[in-house]
């Protein structure tokens, strides 16, 4: 079940829109990892990466950092939307 905007009670629409506009431009690391969102609701998002080389580490398994990096931007993407004005996460506590 997909969580609705009416779900969360400092759910910031504005916020939710500018970090998907922020993927548009394909900058910074989103850029640099090839992170693509794939659906985004409030409260979560499934998004794609194409795994390539110089992501993997020399036994050719995704960079740990790379996966932290993931999960950081995603924990972020989902959560800033939903968190009280004023408030900062920072890695958004993971």
């Amino acid at each position: 079940m997909t969580a609705t905007a009416q779900q969360f009670e400092n759910y910031d629409e504005g916020v939710a829109q500018g970090l998907q506009r922020a993927h548009e431009k394909e900058g910074g690391l989103p850029g640099f990892l090839g992170i693509r969102i794939a659906d985004y609701w409030p409260g979560g998002l499934r998004f794609e990466v194409q795994v390539r080389d110089e992501l993997l580490t020399p036994f050719k398994n995704l960079h740990g950092g790379v996966l932290s990096g993931l999960v950081d931007h995603a924990l972020g993407t989902v959560c800033y939307p939903v968190m009280p004005k004023g408030a900062w996460g920072a890695t958004t506590e993971f």
